[in-house]
């Protein structure tokens, strides 16, 4: 699936930027990055390019059940102002969902001990 993104972008800061997945329960990137930009949102530019603002990433496809829960994972857009020296992040949070007619594998099960 094609996700479009769009940005507003009112202050540049030119530093690298990307689009990864991340695993909620470990705070880490699922994957390559969806995009990758080495120099975004560059202030010295009289205007910024067209994809720094509008662009596509396209989903990757994740192992069955993987980010099939609410609060699993998130698609997270993190630009770093290198001259600025500050961070930018936004997050949405998804549910990926088997295609029509595809076998949904069951919930795993925990063990409780009493």
């Amino acid at each position: 699936q094609t996700i479009r993104m769009q940005a507003i972008l009112p202050i540049p800061h030119e530093g690298p930027m990307n689009v990864s997945i991340i695993d909620t329960a470990t705070n880490r990137v699922m994957g390559p990055p969806l995009i990758i930009f080495a120099s975004y949102a560059d202030e010295k530019l009289t205007e910024l390019p067209p994809n720094n603002t509008d662009f596509s990433v396209q989903m990757p496809a994740l192992p069955a059940g993987m980010c099939a829960m609410p609060g699993e994972c998130t698609m997270q857009w993190f630009w770093f102002g290198t001259s600025a020296k500050q961070t930018y992040e936004s997050c949405v949070d998804f549910v990926m969902t088997p295609p029509a007619g595809a076998a949904v594998p069951p919930p795993a099960l925990k063990a409780r001990s009493w």
